[in-house]
């Protein structure tokens, strides 16, 4: 990074945003890769607006790594590297989507 700053370049002049971007979604996808619903249960602070918003992981996942990626990500100038979500209905659980963690918003899954 110092590089980078060294020579007037930001981190999205260099292709380093993209590279953050694929990093933590490899993370997430680590974190949250379930088979079914009772593998998920562990809310991904600060990736969506609200909590009921934010990533779901398994229950058993080690976040440190997919929180030292956005903290990078973040500090690089690239924003979270996940497309936040906004509005979200409540949540009755947790659910297993394509083999990720997803919160279980009833009714509104079908939206």
């Amino acid at each position: 990074m110092l590089l980078l700053v060294a020579c007037g370049l930001t981190a999205s002049d260099s292709g380093t945003c993209a590279t953050f971007a694929r990093d933590v979604e490899a993370a997430y996808a680590e974190a949250a890769a379930c088979d079914t619903a009772s593998d998920c249960g562990q809310p991904v602070a600060g990736t969506g607006c609200t909590e009921e918003c934010d990533r779901v992981a398994r229950t058993d996942a080690d976040l440190t790594t997919l929180q030292q990626t956005i903290r990078g990500s973040v500090d690089a100038g690239c924003g979270l590297g996940l497309e936040p979500r906004c509005d979200c209905p409540p949540t009755v659980g947790f659910r297993c989507v394509s083999g990720l963690c997803d919160w279980d918003y009833g009714d509104f899954n079908q939206r």
